[in-house]
């Protein structure tokens, strides 16, 4: 029995550290008074709002109309930034596009006469004959842009290009980017590139966090930009999320990210917490979740002292964490 007992107690023991480091909430206090020079280190009990896909519960994502909306009710709901990913074109150019193909969000396969086409092989000239708003429904099921074909397809509802977003948003305000380069290998490294000249070009390098799921381009592009800010690849928020449990000191400097761009509680990791954020603010990292469109959520992170949520509403997420009713 004695054996049975202790055997009980060890496997409890264990069931309950597992359950704690993978989907357990800490008791940790937030630290309100946060010194950084990472600007998006917000002060706690302020969680800002980055429109996902540039506001995709309320626009077709990725359009130049989603911007327009986000600008139009500007009196309404306050932004920090956007989100939205990239893609480069086969003449050399960046477009704001989050798949790998065009099947999803437009006629591409109609036009084309086959699915699966990948903007890479495209033109920016072929791209802009699709209607980026074809598959955006709404709430009650509607699809208001459903149908329009050539000259019938506005301005707003075709492809554009990161210049396109930034020369739109540049009289309206200081806003935030976080940009994901979605190629990989040497188109990657080709818009790694292009990404970085247009930074430059538009003095945005400090106002941009650009992150990728590809670790080579993340390699390249610390070797070849260190000027840019970037976010941590997967395998760097698995060992960061270890590193923060057992509160493992560094030097300051020692991580190469400024940006936690996270889930909440996904991929059997409880990332939300207290601990974790606490953690990534004593060396200067922002801690931003994605993609939060849960109220609750939203104020759970709020609580725990994230900086920011990626939300497909933002005009939900604005109301939430102001308390506006």
């Amino acid at each position: 029995m004695k054996t049975f007992f202790t055997v009980l107690f060890i496997t409890a023991a264990v069931v309950f550290l597992v359950c704690i480091i993978f989907r357990g909430e800490t008791p940790d206090k937030p630290k309100k008074n946060i010194k950084s020079d990472n600007p998006a280190i917000l002060p706690y009990g302020k969680t800002g709002v980055l429109a996902h896909r540039s506001g995709a519960g309320l626009a077709p994502e990725n359009t130049l109309l989603a911007f327009q909306n986000m600008i139009k009710n500007r009196d309404k709901f306050e932004l920090e930034g956007f989100e939205f990913d990239l893609h480069l074109t086969k003449d050399g150019q960046i477009i704001v596009l989050h798949d790998d193909t065009l099947d999803r969000t437009s006629d591409s396969e109609e036009y084309f006469g086959k699915p699966g086409v990948m903007p890479c092989d495209l033109t920016m000239e072929e791209l802009r004959n699709l209607n980026m708003g074809e598959k955006f429904t709404l709430p009650d099921g509607s699809m208001p842009y459903k149908g329009l074909r050539g000259d019938k397809i506005p301005d707003s509802l075709r492809i554009i290009r990161l210049s396109d977003v930034f020369d739109f948003l540049a009289p309206y305000g200081d806003y935030t980017f976080t940009v994901d380069i979605k190629n990989d290998g040497d188109i990657g490294y080709r818009a790694a590139d292009e990404l970085h000249r247009l930074l430059v070009k538009y003095n945005m390098l400090s106002r941009t966090a650009v992150a990728s799921f590809h670790k080579s381009n993340i390699i390249y592009l610390d070797e070849k930009y260190p000027d840019i800010t970037r976010s941590a690849t997967i395998h760097e928020v698995v060992k960061f999320y270890f590193q923060s449990f057992f509160h493992i000191p560094y030097k300051q400097g020692h991580f190469k990210f400024k940006y936690l761009h996270i889930p909440y509680k996904d991929y059997f990791f409880n990332l939300g917490t207290t601990r974790l954020i606490n953690y990534a603010h004593s060396y200067g990292i922002a801690v931003q979740y994605w993609t939060i469109n849960d109220p609750k959520i939203m104020k759970r992170l709020e609580k725990n002292g994230a900086d920011a949520v990626f939300t497909d509403l933002p005009d939900l997420a604005y109301e939430t964490l102001n308390d506006i009713k």
